[in-house]
């Protein structure tokens, strides 16, 4: 089982289950008619009363209809399913549950369920696409020494979601984020060329948005959004300065992933722009 990260959703739905239960009771609705009006099997609905299945805002107003609940109540009951969607995590919450299950969770939550996604990276490079050794710097900047290998390799393992071929990702990085480096600028190398294979791959597409191009939007920050999921919401993934957060409100960010592709080369283009960086690397 997945360890679950402190301050995770699963409180927030177990709260939000107790309370739909307790109102659908008080209503005297059975849990098959509430089925029927938002589409769920009794089963599901005993799931979302128990805090075990997620339920979107569109469904928990069809719930909140079906048992009669409106004003303050409606109001309460969506407050509280946007917060069982929505996560934060601080930093030192992320360190303490340790960085190796960190990784599993959100292979096993976010990855894993997602049929399709997309990463910004402005600054470095995401989990995704790096090798071992980009890791390894990445991480002995942030852990101890004795946690960061166990933290590569879970990051690696995580990487078997480019090899599924009913997945689609994308990925769209900056020129920064490509020369973002931790010490001596030889180890990029090997990542310019890990770029190259993983562009090659025919359910992945890779651009990059060159330092002086013409852009037509103000970026928000990295972002890797999550999308045609198994029996999940979409959502999204942001790294703040000192939190990471997780959110269902997906519309700002796809619209923000149009504008980027706009700003970006083509996928043959950045190919040869990641090449050529390799070629001239050290140089500046």
């Amino acid at each position: 089982m997945t360890p679950q990260l402190p301050g995770s959703r699963l409180a927030r739905r177990k709260a939000l289950g107790a309370e739909l239960r307790r109102l659908r009771e008080l209503s005297g609705v059975s849990g098959r008619d509430v089925g029927k009006a938002i589409g769920l099997n009794q089963s599901a609905v005993s799931r979302v009363e128990k805090g075990e299945r997620p339920l979107s805002i569109a469904d928990l107003r069809r719930w909140a209809a079906a048992i009669g609940a409106e004003g303050e109540t409606l109001e309460r009951l969506e407050w509280r399913a946007e917060q069982a969607l929505t996560q934060t995590v601080s930093i030192s919450e992320l360190r303490q549950a340790g960085a190796e299950s960190i990784q599993d969770d959100i292979f096993r939550r976010l990855e894993l369920p997602s049929r399709f996604i997309a990463s910004f990276c402005p600054c470095y490079l995401t989990g995704l696409l790096q090798t071992p050794e980009y890791a390894r710097r990445v991480y002995s900047l942030i852990l101890a020494a004795d946690e960061v290998e166990a933290a590569v390799a879970a990051r690696m393992a995580r990487q078997q979601v480019l090899y599924d071929p009913a997945r689609r990702l994308e990925f769209i990085v900056t020129e920064a984020a490509l020369r973002w480096r931790s010490g001596a600028p030889d180890f990029l190398a090997p990542q310019m060329d890990r770029l190259t294979a993983v562009a090659a791959l025919p359910n992945v597409t890779l651009q990059v948005i060159p330092s002086g191009a013409d852009m037509r939007t103000v970026p928000l920050g990295e972002f890797t959004l999550y999308e045609d999921r198994d029996d999940e919401e979409p959502a999204a993934g942001m790294e703040l300065l000192h939190d990471y957060e997780e959110t269902p409100k997906v519309q700002a960010y796809r619209e923000e992933l149009v504008l980027l592709r706009q700003s970006a080369l083509s996928e043959e283009d950045s190919v040869a722009f990641i090449r050529d960086l390799a070629a001239h690397l050290g140089e500046d």
